[in-house]
């Protein structure tokens, strides 16, 4: 028996943002503690939307969603670009969802699509800004065109300028949101998701005016700092004859090298410096300089700002989402959590593991398939087999990295426990010492949980392993030094020539590790341009497709 969804029958005040809501259901206490900052499917957050009345049965498949009220649609805006202090580009700072009923099926596919542009994307405008080139922009207009279906043509019209044609412009907002809020459930996937998605903001941005952000700059700004909670930073665009209106400013920022012979505008920020992120240096030079109390920031630094304050705005409801999130899990509605559930696990790279590399890994064949590992991975299986021990961290990467590849857990153990056997680990011990660990990695011990494999960041967060105490855990590509080692390292693990990687051992110099890996596979892989590599197991699935 399918038990009725718990609604929420909202009226909303655009002008004071309160509501007076009534439910239905035993779930009343949970939305009403939660904050106004996002509508999902149908678990509500008072003050944002209008709900038909609860019906008992719904068609199978079927879901409500809320109506959007007296709240501005991000698609009339963005596209339009006409309203009041809103952005040309899309920038998602208002929650919104769209009225009548929208089937589960194509909400899943929505974001499954969102998630392959997303990567897509990053993969190309990673390449991009370390290579440019004048074919970039319209390479990257051609692999989005490639991922969205005739349901999904907001991203199309938003990133070709076709604002003509908006047949269905609920799919952009709706794959967002949704994907934002079953990221929230992991700090590490969240940071990974905002990326991408400023990614994609500036790649909109460069393929819109093929320059930084210059026009629109004002609106823009407005639009984010606007979702920022207590955020009182003001800016304003100065030409050269403005700046010379300010008492001595001219002349100091000139003397900063700030302000040069071109027209280029100066970007004043009024107090910021509450805010310490967007006080901006680089290796060629000072971006931002401070005089009396203002920033004044140059155009090639806004972009770097916008970041900043873009990547606060993203975050901003975070915990609202993950409050969110736990009322969708006592509800225990499956249909929602089946969307959310699946969106982290394609995020992740399990399903696609488990088909892609069903049989695959064992420990019959990992010698071999060692060759198709991220260098995270190739680093520990090559230090297991010569120096015959693994400390805590390299066994926690690398056991739950091998079991997200469907490697069995019998396999591994017996593959560990030999090569430890060649350092004097009897059998015994080693059972005594690790067998429960390996167990509890599985999920099969303790509270019976899968233990996710470690992404990028969490093995760029364990900073660099000590050598001297036996360690191998971590990035090759951040602990080992670019000039000497790291060459070395991956010319001895996948029998490549100092040539062929002189490209990635740059990019990893410049502290940028994560794009260094993606280059990385497209060296190992060069028939697949497409690929899309997120993390660690991706890497080796990806690498199984190109087999």
């Amino acid at each position: 028996m399918r038990h009725p969804i718990p609604c929420l029958i909202d009226t909303f005040d655009a002008g004071t943002g309160c509501s007076t809501s009534s439910t239905s259901g035993s779930s009343s206490d949970v939305h009403r503690s939660l904050p106004p900052t996002f509508v999902v499917l149908t678990h509500f957050h008072p003050g944002l939307v209008r709900q038909e009345p609860p019906r008992e049965q719904l068609p199978q498949g079927q879901l409500i969603t809320g109506g959007v009220g007296k709240v501005k649609t991000e698609r009339g805006s963005s596209l339009k670009g006409k309203g009041k202090g809103r952005s040309e580009i899309p920038l998602y700072t208002t929650p919104v969802m769209p009225s009548g009923e929208i089937s589960t099926d194509i909400i899943l596919r929505w974001c499954k699509e969102r998630q392959e542009v997303l990567k897509q994307n990053q993969d190309q405008y990673s390449r991009d800004q370390f290579s440019p080139n004048k074919e970039g922009i319209s390479t990257l207009s051609m692999v989005l065109m490639k991922q969205t279906s005739s349901e999904h043509d907001e991203l199309e019209c938003i990133v070709l300028g076709k604002s003509e044609r908006d047949p269905t412009g609920v799919a952009d907002v709706v794959s967002h949101w949704m994907l934002k809020l079953a990221m929230a459930a992991d700090e590490d996937l969240m940071k990974i998701h905002c990326r991408r998605e400023m990614d994609l903001l500036f790649s909109r941005i460069d393929n819109k005016t093929n320059a930084h952000i210059r026009p629109n700059t004002q609106a823009l700004f407005d639009e984010l700092v606007t979702a920022i909670p207590d955020f009182r930073t003001k800016l304003q665009v100065l030409s050269a004859s403005d700046l010379k209106k300010i008492p001595g400013c001219y002349q100091y920022l000139t003397a900063c090298g700030l302000v040069t012979r071109g027209a280029e505008p100066i970007y004043a920020l009024s107090d910021c410096f509450a805010y310490p992120s967007l006080m901006l240096t680089d290796k060629s030079g000072r971006r931002s300089i401070p005089y009396q109390g203002t920033l004044y920031v140059g155009p090639t630094a806004l972009k770097k700002v916008a970041m900043e304050l873009y990547t606060s705005a993203f975050t901003a409801d975070l915990e609202s989402l993950q409050r969110c999130r736990e009322a969708i899990n006592k509800a225990k509605d499956r249909r929602v959590l089946g969307i959310l559930d699946a969106l982290e696990h394609a995020e992740t790279g399990l399903d696609r593991a488990e088909e892609a590399a069903a049989g695959s890994l064992t420990i019959r064949t990992i010698g071999e398939q060692s060759r198709l590992f991220p260098p995270c991975m190739a680093a520990i299986h090559h230090h297991l087999n010569g120096k015959y021990t693994l400390k805590h961290q390299g066994r926690l990467q690398f056991w739950s990295y091998l079991r997200a590849c469907g490697m069995p857990v019998e396999d591994v153990a017996s593959y560990t426990q030999r090569a430890m056997a060649k350092g004097g680990k009897t059998q015994e011990e080693w059972q005594k010492q690790y067998m429960y660990a390996l167990r509890h990695v599985y999920g099969l011990e303790g509270k019976r949980q899968k233990m996710e494999p470690w992404g990028c960041r969490t093995i760029i967060a364990k900073g660099a392993p000590q050598s001297a105490a036996g360690e191998c855990h971590g990035c090759p590509f951040r602990y080992l030094p670019a000039k000497a080692i790291l060459p070395q390292a991956l010319q001895k693990w996948y029998g490549l020539k100092s040539g062929d990687i002189e490209d990635v051992v740059t990019t990893a110099g410049k502290d940028h590790y994560e794009v260094a890996c993606v280059k990385f596979w497209h060296v190992l892989h060069k028939k697949r341009g497409d690929a899309s590599v997120t993390g660690p197991v991706t890497f080796y699935t990806e690498a199984l497709e190109d087999k």
